[in-house]
This record gives C-alpha cells, sequence and structure tokens, in this order.
C-alpha cells in the first residue's frame, strides 16, 4: 500500500486491498483472483464464506482465515498498545465448557492473590475468573508471520501490518537468498539529524562490509524489534520507525566516502542500494511510520579479489560530532546473524581464502535466477487485464489497434479469440505473416468459422505489415502492406 492511502478499509482501491491480502498470508493465486472480481474495500468488508469457496474457489481453511482476518480489521485491537486485549470476566462465569480445542492459562492479577485463568478457544479469548468480582485481564495475543519484501525489489506497493513478525534474523546461506538483521531503531529515531544518520550509517555499513565480504546478499532492516529481553515485544516483530523527512536517511550513505578508501568507496556506493521506505499499517491509529530496509547486493564482478575495511561513524554527544576513527579500518564478516570482526590472527586466512569466496558467489550467480518465482510476471493475465480492462469480458463497443511480431507455430493454434474483438488495425513485424504468421492463420480461421467474409490487398516491400480489419455490411477487409514507408490502411 503506498503512501497516502486512506487509513478506513472501506476506501481502499482493488490493489490495496490485494496488497493487505498479502500482508495476512494470502496466496497470490487468490489475491489475483479476487483483484480480477474488483475486490475493493467495500465489497472486502461484506465478503462471505460461500463467495470465497465457490466463486473464488478457496478452500475453508485460507477462507476462514481471510474472514477472520477482516473481522479483526473491522475491529481492531482493543487496546492502545495493539500487543494486548483487555477482558471483563463476569462474575456469574463459574466455568466454561466447550467441545472446541482449548488452550489455557494462568496469569496472576486476581483479587486476593487468586489467579485468573485465560481459555482460548477457536472463536477467540474467554475467561474464567475463580473470584466473586468483576476483573480486568490483561492477555497477550498471538502475533502472526508475514514474509518481507521481495529482495531488491521497489516495494512502493508493498506494505506491513504493525505486530506482525518476520522470520528470525538469518546468516549467509547460498549466497543468492539474503541474510537478514532486525534493528528496532526506536529510541535513536528520536535523535537530531546529525545523530540519526551517524547511527543509521553506521548499521548499514556495518551489515553491508559484513555481506560484502563474505559474498552475501543481505538486508537490514529498521523498525523491526532485533531482541528477545524487549519486554512485551518478540524477535523480528514489526513496529515501524516514524520518518518526517525520507532525505535523512538517503543522505546518511554519504557517509560512505568518509568511512572507505576511494576505491573501496566506488565498489560499496555500486552494492549498498539506496534504502527503501515500507509503510506499516495501523489498524486502529492514523500514525505514519515505515520500516526502512536497505538491500546488499555484492555481485562479483565488483567484489571480485577484494576484502572491505570500514571505519565507522561514531557520533560523541559530548561534541555533538560524527567522529571517525581514521588510523585502521575493521573487518566485518557474516557470523551466523550478526556481523562480527575478523580478528587480527584470523585475516591472513581470510584473505587467503577470498578467491574460494568470490568461485562461490560467481557459481551462486551463474546457476540462480535473480527473480523470485512468487513474482515473476504473469503475461497471460498481463495481456487479458490490457484487453478487459479487468472485467470477464471484451466489451463490443472498443475498437482495437494491435502491434505484434512474428509468432511461434504452437502459437498461432490460440488466435481464434480475435474473431471476439473489433480490431480496427494490426502492425504486424513479421515479414512472412501473410505466408505463414498471424495473417495467414487468421484468415484460415475467418474461411473455417465461416464468420466473415474477407479479402487481402498487398503493396510492397514494408518491413511491418499492417492488417486492417473493417466488418461493413458483412463484409470483412485484410490489407497486408509491404512498402518501405507505411501507407493510409486500406478500408472498405
Amino acid at each position: 500500500m503506498m503512501a497516502g492511502q486512506p487509513e478506513q478499509p472501506e476506501n481502499w482501491t482493488e490493489s490495496q486491498v490485494s496488497s493487505w491480502l498479502r500482508t495476512v498470508g494470502v496466496k497470490e493465486q487468490y489475491v489475483k483472483k479476487l483483484h480480477e472480481e474488483e475486490v475493493d474495500g467495500r465489497v472486502l468488508l461484506k465478503l462471505k464464506m460461500d463467495y470465497l469457496r465457490k466463486e473464488i474457489g478457496m478452500k475453508s481453511g485460507p477462507a476462514l482465515l481471510l474472514i477472520n482476518e477482516r473481522d479483526e480489521l473491522i475491529k481492531g485491537p482493543d487496546t492502545t498498545s495493539g500487543q494486548q486485549k483487555t477482558l471483563s470476566v463476569p462474575k456469574s462465569k463459574k466455568g466454561i465448557k466447550s467441545n472446541e480445542q482449548k488452550s489455557s492459562q494462568c496469569l496472576p492479577g486476581g483479587n486476593e492473590g487468586h489467579p485468573v485463568y485465560i481459555v482460548e478457544t477457536d472463536q477467540g479469548v474467554l475467561g474464567e475468573k475463580q473470584t466473586g468480582q468483576e476483573h480486568s485481564v490483561c492477555v497477550l495475543t498471538s502475533k502472526e508471520d508475514c514474509k518481507p519484501r521481495p529482495f531488491d525489489k521497489d516495494g512502493s506497493d508493498f506494505t506491513y501490518v504493525k505486530h506482525r513478525v518476520l522470520e528470525p534474523e538469518s546468516g549467509v546461506f547460498d549466497l543468492i537468498n539474503p541474510c537478514h538483521e532486525y534493528k528496532s531503531f526506536a529510541t535513536a529515531a528520536t535523535f537530531d539529524r546529525v545523530s540519526i544518520q551517524a547511527k543509521f550509517a553506521k548499521e548499514v555499513l556495518k551489515f553491508g562490509t559484513g555481506c560484502m565480504n563474505m559474498r552475501s546478499n543481505g538486508t537490514i532492516h529498521f523498525g523491526v524489534m532485533d531482541s528477545r529481553d524487549d519486554a512485551g515485544y518478540t524477535h523480528g516483530e514489526i513496529i515501524g520507525v516514524p520518518v518526517k523527512e525520507k532525505d535523512m536517511y538517503v543522505d546518511a550513505l554519504d557517509h560512505i566516502e568518509r568511512s572507505f578508501t576511494l576505491s573501496d568507496s566506488e565498489h560499496v556506493r555500486q552494492c549498498i542500494r539506496p534504502p527503501r521506505f515500507i509503510e506499516v499499517i495501523h489498524r486502529t491509529s492514523s500514525e505514519k511510520s515505515y520500516v526502512i530496509e536497505v538491500d546488499i547486493v555484492p555481485s562479483v564482478s565488483i567484489v571480485n579479489g577484494r576484502v572491505y575495511s570500514v571505519c565507522l561513524p561514531n557520533f560523541k554527544e559530548e561534541d555533538n560530532k560524527v567522529k571517525f576513527k581514521f588510523e585502521k579500518g575493521t573487518i566485518y564478516r557474516r557470523v551466523g546473524s550478526k556481523s562480527e570482526t575478523v580478528i587480527d590472527k584470523d585475516q591472513s586466512d581470510f584473505y587467503h581464502r577470498v578467491r574460494d569466496r568470490d568461485a562461490q558467489r560467481k557459481e551462486a550467480e551463474d546457476g540462480q535466477s535473480f527473480h523470485t518465482p512468487g513474482i515473476r510476471q504473469d503475461l497471460g493475465r498481463k495481456l487479458t487485464m490490457l484487453f478487459t480492462s479487468g472485467k470477464k469480458f471484451i466489451e463490443k463497443e472498443k475498437w482495437y489497434i494491435l502491434v505484434t511480431n512474428r509468432f511461434k507455430p504452437e502459437d498461432l493454434c490460440s488466435i481464434g479469440w480475435l474473431l471476439n474483438m473489433n480490431v480496427f488495425c494490426v502492425f504486424d513485424f513479421d515479414p512472412d505473416s501473410n505466408k505463414s504468421g498471424l495473417c495467414s492463420r487468421f484468415l484460415q480461421i475467418c474461411i473455417l468459422c465461416r464468420t466473415t467474409e474477407y479479402q487481402v490487398v498487398q503493396s510492397v516491400n514494408l518491413k511491418a505489415t499492417c492488417i486492417c480489419l473493417s466488418r461493413q455490411a458483412g463484409s470483412f477487409v485484410m490489407a497486408a502492406l509491404t512498402t518501405k514507408e507505411m501507407k493510409a490502411p486500406v478500408m472498405k
């Protein structure tokens, strides 16, 4: 969901609904189907189980999860923090019976030291109180997992939902799949511009240098909880960072030139991508926040044979200045989910093995595509959307101008749908179209279907074949032009 999106779900467009569906884990095939059915915010609020199963083809499980997520979106969490909900348990409740599978939790907080039992069922959270008085109980709700933005992709139409949880931080795997590191940045984001930039650049350059030296792709995320010790939060939980000026974070990477040698800084600029700002959706608040992400792509053509050392920027509060230690740079590498220093006694071996790491990176780049299968373009669907404007039919009142090139023989067997279109003109850049291409095949279909009469008018020498189609008084005229200069379409 892009910046400026309406906070109220009923105002969402089809694209914004699709973005939200992805954040709650709906499979891409169902996201595309709902988008094709023009499901916007108003429709989303009225979706029923039967519709999802019969019209969209969803299984009962995913459909139930979607309905539950939609209902939670409408209700929103019941507390200001978004992590807890308060239950008022009536004093008449002595017990809860249900055939549903339950899990119970005993929490302190009952009157006179008596515990309060919390029972979770498939339908929600119910409570049983052992005292005779009504009591409010705080219960931590479960936090759902979510996937990160596709690596090295723009992400302008990608969003996160606050309090959802990313997978744990990761180390080097196969060099292509990125390792991940999280920084909450909650305190640092409240500092002034100079200190924010120094802190941001320090974390990015430390992580980036570690990835480049190990030849591994990576992403560092700011606005994601990085410690299990943060009370009330989960490791990897999305909280977001308030961003007043995006250029402040972009300009922070100007520290690169002061942190590296001249030759190294050019490589670092090429490997460290500019910051990307992924909006975080707050279900019950209009507060604007983002997860700031920086991708590292150490292509072997750039880093081959090199080991990078960095002088990290450090903000000194007493001087209100950023200081650098220029006397000696530090070499970092990724060890597990952290960036650690290569100590002096290990540096000789680290330099000696740089060729091995280069060879592994080259093999990884040659053997794997950088395109994630889940986000590959569906060109068939894209073409359908162009012709139908997202509807299930081709509008008869519209006329089309088609531009095409040489068809594969097997593709020519699937062009019968053209008969259902009002085609004004076809620019066909296949010089053999009237012999073995689209023009020839289309005329054969017309003869077989006996839907129209046709006439072929030829001229000379054109690199592009222009097929002009018109239906008037039951006749069908096709002109195949082959002149060096495009002539006016021949219409009858």
